[in-house]
């Protein structure tokens, strides 16, 4: 056990926080330090101090505020990018679905609000360090516009038309199962999660993976109640676009 807890102790995660909030930068730290594989190496209370710290520090992750007094967070986040490999955390008191957009555009490993609690923010950053994308559940919500009464009644029947298998399975990719993996779960080979995909994509009436994926949320099919991962940043990408897209369209 001991053994365990210096190996731990010896590769830990070098985490900074820019933030200009001081009780809340303090909370970060009580949160992070009870980890025994991470430690806080830097804190920012402005973004051109972030900068420079992490020049210096060299940080694997950085958890930095999207609003700073000095300048626009996602600008400081860009230059740290410039400058350091690390992996950045978006935390928001407030989502915005056009600063989120600009946040994973510029390369942000995660867009999540301040108010989550330490073990929703620790799994976040165990998610990004592993390679995924991460978006909290309210953020994921803003991804979509809720169904018009009409449209709901259509995509309900459009859902009947799904065998079981077919539901689970788009349920599994929306919830950013490559086929690999969902094929491994159920038991079934790539190909067969390929063709049960083809059906979906024919009876719902949509063209692309991207889509079965809105339609699975607008539909409320994807339960995103709790911190919800995709660890494909291109989905992420592609679907905000469309959406935003869209919307741009509804107002003209």
């Amino acid at each position: 056990m001991e053994s365990r807890r210096e190996a731990l102790q010896e590769k830990r995660t070098a985490i900074m926080i820019v933030d200009d909030h001081a009780l809340f930068c303090e909370g970060l730290r009580r949160i992070i330090d009870a980890e025994l594989d991470m430690e806080i190496v830097g804190a920012a209370t402005s973004g051109l101090d972030a900068v420079r710290q992490a020049r210096h520090l060299r940080p694997d992750v950085v958890l930095i505020n999207d609003k700073m007094p000095d300048c626009d967070g996602l600008t400081s986040m860009r230059a740290i990018l410039r400058t350091a490999r690390a992996k950045t955390i978006v935390l928001s008191a407030h989502i915005e679905t056009h600063v989120m957009s600009r946040a994973l555009k510029a390369g942000a490993a995660g867009y999540v609000e301040k108010s989550l609690n330490g073990p929703q923010l620790i799994s976040v950053i165990r998610s990004v360090l592993r390679g995924s994308v991460v978006l909290s559940a309210t953020a994921a919500k803003f991804l979509v516009s809720p169904p018009s009464p009409a449209n709901a009644v259509e995509a309900t029947s459009l859902l009947s038309e799904l065998t079981p298998r077919e539901r689970q399975i788009m349920v599994m990719i929306a919830e950013g199962r490559s086929v690999a993996s969902t094929a491994q779960v159920l038991g079934l080979t790539a190909r067969t999660v390929h063709t049960h995909r083809k059906n979906i994509l024919v009876k719902l009436g949509l063209r692309t993976t991207t889509e079965m994926i809105g339609f699975a949320f607008r539909q409320g099919i994807v339960n995103v109640d709790s911190t919800y991962l995709l660890q494909r940043s291109d989905v992420i990408l592609r679907f905000l676009w469309i959406n935003l897209t869209m919307n741009a369209l509804n107002w003209l």
